[in-house]
């Protein structure tokens, strides 16, 4: 007899990233896993589904450094987080009890260039999609003079000096 099994799989997903406090902009919630996302160096991102499937452990897989397991999270979820510290690239890994690996996943947002009803998260060969973080720096403000706008002034101590500036900051 050949039973068909459900392949493991995170329902339910939440992608989150949460910029650095000094930002003051609040956590993005996101109900897929982005393909390219953006986010300051500095924010945290949380990756979170419940299991479902036969599913024995589920990981974020980066080029280069070991894999951070999903861990158990209150409701029957399994997340991980990770800080943005530059550019990344990672892949989801869920793996059954009996050691076989899917690197298709479930909550994977439509790509634009995909077949409507093909699985979002698989490639034509199998594998996962990689998803791409930006991280954005944040740069320092900037602050113009624009008047007075000649070389040298003298003033006496007790003359005012109007000045009028342009100020711009890449946040708030």
């Amino acid at each position: 007899h050949l039973k068909a099994a459900e392949p493991p799989a995170l329902k339910d997903p939440l992608f989150a990233v949460t910029p650095p406090a000094y930002t003051g902009e609040k956590r993005h919630d996101y109900p897929y896993l982005p393909f390219e996302s953006e986010a300051y160096i500095g924010s945290v991102v949380a990756v979170s589904g419940a299991a479902a499937g036969k599913l024995f452990s589920a990981a974020l897989e980066f080029p280069g450094a070991a894999p951070i397991p999903l861990k158990p999270l209150a409701g029957g979820r399994l997340g991980a987080e990770f800080t943005v510290t530059g550019d990344a690239k990672y892949r989801l890994l869920l793996r059954t009890a009996d050691g076989a690996v899917s690197l298709a996943n479930s909550f994977a947002a439509p790509h634009p260039l995909e077949v409507p009803g093909e699985d979002a998260g698989t490639k034509e060969d199998g594998t996962a999609e990689t998803h791409f973080i930006k991280a954005l720096a944040d740069r320092p403000p900037a602050v113009e003079v624009l008047s007075p706008a000649f070389g040298a002034l003298e003033a006496a101590p007790e003359e005012e000096l109007a000045a009028v500036y342009e100020a711009s900051d890449d946040i708030g």
